[in-house]
C-alpha cells in the first residue's frame, strides 16, 4: 500500500499517478514475499535503476524521477527481486591474504575478508602488510570527480596498531565509525582511542594517539585527536561516531542520519585517485 491506499490491483499508471499526487511523507508497505512476474505474453519489464546514472538526460527532476521508480518497484515487487539477486560477495575476486595463517587472527568475523585486488597493504607495520580494509572509489557521474574512502572492521585489540599505520600511511584525516563498542552483550568494536584528558595511546612504537576534545550531539559523538609519529610530525584527525544504528537494522531517525553523512561530506578531504 502506499499511504493507506491498496495498490494490488492498480495498473503501473494507476501507481504512478497515486505517487505523483503524494504530498508530504511517503510511506510504502510491501508485502515481504511479493514478487514480479510478467504479464503472459507481455513484454518483459526491464530491469529497475532506482538511482539513474544518467540523472542529467533524465526529465525534470532527477530525485523526483528516481523516487518514482524506486515505488513503482517496490509496489511491484521488482525491487526486492533485484535486491535478491545481489551477490553477497564476487567469485571471481580471491581473498587470499586473508586467507594465510599468520592473518587469520586479524579478521573479526570469518566471513568477511577484502579482495586481495583492492585491499589496503600497509607499508611500514612491524606485524605485517595485512589488515582487514578496502579501498573503495566512488565516480560522481557528469564530473570527473573520483570519491576515494577506506572500509574497514572495527578494529581488534590486537589490530589498534594496524588500524592507525594505516591511518596514518593514508593520510586519513576522517573517521567514520557506524557502530557502538559492544551491543547485547557482544564486542562491535575495541576502544581504539584514549578518553579526554588520559594518556595518549601508543599505537605503535612509532605512533601516539591523544584525544583532544569530545561531543556528544545526540546521535553521533564528535571526537578531535592528534597522532603524532617518532620523527615529531603530527596530523589531526576528526572521529565522527553514529550512535544511533541498532545492529542487524536500520536508523530510526532518518533525518539525524541525513545531517549526519552531510556533516561527513563537508569535512572529508577530496581525493583524485585511489592510492597505489
Amino acid at each position: 500500500s502506499i499511504n493507506g491506499t491498496d495498490v494490488e490491483e492498480m495498473n503501473h499508471d494507476q501507481v504512478v499517478q497515486l505517487i505523483r499526487n503524494t504530498r508530504g511523507v511517503l510511506t510504502l508497505v510491501v508485502k515481504p514475499n511479493a514478487v514480479y512476474e510478467p504479464e503472459e505474453g507481455g513484454p518483459e519489464e526491464p530491469a529497475v535503476t532506482f538511482v539513474p546514472f544518467g540523472a542529467g538526460k533524465l526529465e525534470g527532476d532527477a530525485l523526483e524521477q528516481s523516487m518514482l521508480l524506486l515505488g513503482d518497484g517496490l509496489a511491484s515487487g521488482a525491487a526486492l527481486k533485484q535486491y535478491e539477486t545481489l551477490l553477497r560477495r564476487l567469485p571471481e575476486e580471491p581473498t587470499c591474504a586473508a586467507k594465510l595463517p599468520h592473518n587469520l587472527n586479524k579478521n573479526r568475523y570469518k566471513d568477511i575478508a577484502p579482495y586481495d585486488s583492492t585491499r589496503v597493504v600497509l607499508k611500514n607495520n612491524p606485524t605485517g602488510d595485512y589488515i582487514n580494509a578496502s579501498y573503495i572509489n566512488m565516480e560522481i557521474p557528469t564530473s570527473d570527480l573520483v570519491l576515494t574512502y577506506i572500509a574497514t572492521q572495527g578494529p581488534l585489540s590486537s589490530t589498534v596498531g594496524d588500524f592507525w599505520q594505516m591511518v596514518w600511511e593514508c593520510e586519513s584525516s576522517l573517521i567514520v565509525m557506524l557502530t557502538v563498542l559492544a551491543e547485547r552483550g557482544r564486542a562491535k568494536c575495541h576502544q581504539y582511542w584514549p578518553k579526554v584528558g588520559a594518556s595518549p595511546l601508543k599505537a605503535t612504537n612509532t605512533l601516539t594517539v591523544h584525544t583532544n576534545s569530545e561531543q556528544n550531539l545526540g546521535h553521533y559523538i564528535r571526537r578531535e585527536m592528534s597522532l603524532k609519529d617518532g620523527s615529531g610530525g603530527s596530523r589531526n584527525v576528526t572521529q565522527l561516531q553514529y550512535t544511533s544504528w541498532p545492529d542487524h537494522g536500520v536508523p530510526d531517525d532518518a533525518a539525524a542520519f541525513i545531517a549526519f553523512t552531510q556533516l561527513c561530506s563537508r569535512l572529508r578531504n577530496h581525493r583524485a585517485v585511489i592510492p597505489t
